[in-house]
């Protein structure tokens, strides 16, 4: 009976550390980035943030593309079916880590999707990128990983804005400074500040009128 309990004692642990891995990330140390930026281009705060992999039903999942941005953030949450842990932005706007994802196969095959959210004043906001694979089956010891090896791109969003928006990086340290395009929810929600050179444009052509006057 003591050998039995003992054998018992080591096996648990085993499969307890048992995961599918999935790594992720929007940017790689200060030479490149898309940081999330919120409907006003600033990277959303990492201590109201959290990112997340699951699946959705392919019926949902089908009409992701075709759900207002504004209104259902929570609909898009609801239905979304978190495998394992939630990780957490490294800082404002940017990501780069790995969760454990669900153990037993349990997703095994099923597309894999990424969610982030974000707790903003005006309510909850969610992101989802498609990351155009399934989850793997895992390994006799109940491992599996997945890492995309890039980073993540507009080209990836399945519920939010398609298109890179300008992204503030005054809120950034500086050795990200040049991370100057982002992603964000809301489809058209930013809007790029006018160029130096428009400017000077607009200014001129306003001062001819005054002269015509």
């Amino acid at each position: 009976m003591k050998l039995k309990l003992l054998v018992l004692g080591v096996a648990i642990p085993a499969a307890a550390n048992a995961a599918t891995n999935v790594t992720l990330q929007n940017f790689s140390g200060v030479s490149s980035g898309n940081p999330i930026v919120d409907n006003t281009g600033t990277p959303i705060d990492n201590s109201l943030s959290s990112w997340a992999v699951g699946t959705f039903e392919t019926a949902f999942a089908d009409g992701l593309s075709g759900l207002d941005t504004v209104t259902a953030d929570q609909a898009v949450i609801d239905a979304f079916t978190q495998s394992g842990a939630s990780g957490s932005l490294s800082i404002n706007g940017l990501f780069n880590g790995t969760v454990e994802s669900d153990s037993g196969n349990a997703n095994a095959n099923a597309p894999l999707y990424a969610l982030v959210t974000y707790n903003a004043a005006a309510g909850v906001q969610a992101l989802v990128f498609d990351l155009g694979r399934a989850f793997p089956t895992q390994d006799g010891a109940g491992n599996a990983s997945v890492d995309l090896g890039r980073l993540l791109t507009t080209d990836d969003v399945a519920f939010g804005n398609t298109n890179p928006v300008a992204a503030d990086t005054s809120t950034l340290p500086p050795p990200f400074a040049g991370f100057n395009q982002g992603i964000t929810f809301d489809v058209g929600a930013v809007i790029p500040e006018p160029s130096t050179g428009l400017l000077s444009l607009i200014a001129g052509l306003g001062l001819l009128a005054r002269r015509r006057r």
